[in-house]
């Protein structure tokens, strides 16, 4: 019996990151996520911009530490919300978003994990921001949506 093959999204799920007051250039890591066998991870969320004295030339960069072990991610990052210290040029990124305007929200979806990391999805990763956009942000919300197959049989 034939069947047919697609991919099947779950719930979102929220990606545990503080990004309100992350000062201009500096960077934040997720806890990290442990994304139980999918074959992708789509990231999408909204980041809120300060109220005036964002640059012209504002960006906000995303980025993701993967981990083999859960304990040695890339990048010298850890599996903590936490301030981002190591070497972001280790780290696979995934986005450069414009963010150049006062109280601005830049929202994002779509962003895949797995292209990321050239077509697979680690044992465990974490999140990196970064913020270019000469203020702290004011805050943010991102979500996970882990991606399976699923097959149906074709009556």
């Amino acid at each position: 019996m034939p069947s047919t093959i697609s991919n099947n999204p779950a719930a979102a799920q929220a990606v545990t990151i503080t990004l309100a007051s992350l000062a201009d250039d500096a960077a934040r890591q997720g806890t990290a996520v442990v994304p139980g066998g999918s074959l992708d991870e789509l990231i999408a969320g909204e980041i809120t911009l300060a109220a005036s004295g964002i640059s012209a030339f504002g960006v906000l960069e995303l980025f993701v530490a993967a981990s083999l072990d859960g304990t040695n991610f890339a990048g010298g990052g850890s599996a903590a919300d936490a301030d981002f210290t190591g070497d972001l040029r280790h780290l696979a990124p995934l986005a450069t978003l414009p963010a150049d305007a006062n109280s601005q929200t830049v929202t994002f979806a779509g962003l895949s994990v797995a292209e990321a990391l050239g077509g697979t999805v680690p044992p465990r990763w974490s999140l990196v921001v970064l913020n270019d956009t000469g203020q702290p942000l004011a805050g943010g919300t991102i979500r996970r949506v882990p991606v399976t197959r699923r097959v149906v049989e074709d009556a």
